[in-house]
């Protein structure tokens, strides 16, 4: 299990330090039958009619063939799985992992923990992606449906007919009485990638003296396809600073397309100093080291 967990943070991870640039393919580029242009591509459209298994054992199925022959105009590639997934309430507690596979590269994993119980016992699931972050919840029912979506790795883009497979693997006493990956299910191409935050921030240049107060503006663009949820950013001071009251922290609910934020410092020695500035949301985040008074007098 943690394995599957670490390649697929890891993925994720490369996503966010490059900004989503270590991601993108060519809009031309998914066979699909029919002219693959930007857009959404069903199951259907892969000439396929998803996966619907009667008490799956562990193994691996085959959900669609794609094919992806280079080509040179850049976009962005995401899969989507919708799954109705059922576990056998007679039978005991466990672990389920399913995830994706094309060519050796998994852009999702979906883990389920089986409870049983009286009248019905419980699930508990989590799964990561780089749109929402973590989600994880509760079902007071063996019967459960979800559906999940993320950037697919670098080495899930080989070029050629690979088919994209479902994995399935079970830990301890739980089985499963049924598991569908549903046919709106599919592959997605996109111009723009993921949600992310680009910065520019206006730091004082000129020499600074002690017990000075001085403002830092940040404009932040979201270049993302999607908004960004629950988004923070901070300013860490140093020993050589100190943070105006209420003026080093800032939050948004969503972020669509841009913001703008400026905190307020008390500069405690004069000369060169170096704070950070921070900002996080769902998937997504990143650090700048910034230095105040850099120019020499």
């Amino acid at each position: 299990m943690t394995r599957h967990w670490a390649r697929l943070a890891h993925g994720i991870v490369v996503g966010l330090i490059g900004l989503g640039l270590a991601l993108p393919l060519t809009a031309s580029s998914l066979a699909v039958g029919k002219p693959p242009y930007p857009g959404y591509w069903s199951l259907a459209d892969l000439a396929a009619t998803g996966l619907d298994l009667r008490e799956p054992e562990d193994g691996t199925y085959t959900i669609a063939g794609v094919s992806l022959p280079p080509s040179d105009q850049e976009a962005y590639v995401a899969v989507w799985l919708h799954y109705l997934i059922e576990v056998d309430p007679s039978s005991g507690p466990g672990e389920v992992l399913l995830w994706d596979e094309r060519a050796g590269g998994s852009a999702t994993l979906v883990r389920l923990r089986w409870y049983p119980g009286q009248p019905s016992g419980h699930l508990e699931w989590d799964t990561l992606d780089v749109f929402r972050g973590l989600r994880r919840g509760v079902v007071l029912a063996p019967l459960f449906e979800v559906t999940v979506h993320n950037l697919v790795p670098v080495d899930w883009l080989a070029s050629g007919d690979v088919p994209l497979v479902l994995r399935v693997e079970r830990r301890g006493a739980v089985r499963l009485r049924r598991l569908a990956v549903l046919p709106d299910s599919g592959v997605e191409i996109a111009r723009r990638g993921p949600p992310r935050l680009d910065l520019v921030v206006a730091v004082p240049r000129r020499p600074i003296e002690a017990e000075q107060e001085i403002s830092i503006s940040v404009l932040g663009h979201n270049p993302g396809r999607e908004p960004l949820w629950d988004v923070v950013m901070r300013l860490r001071s140093a020993p050589c600073t100190m943070i105006v009251s209420e003026q080093g922290e800032k939050r948004w609910p969503q972020v669509r397309r841009a913001v703008a934020a400026t905190f307020r410092l008390r500069v405690t020695t004069a000369g060169r100093c170096p704070v950070t500035l921070e900002w996080g949301a769902r998937g997504s985040g990143d650090v700048l080291s910034l230095t105040i008074g850099s120019q020499p007098r």
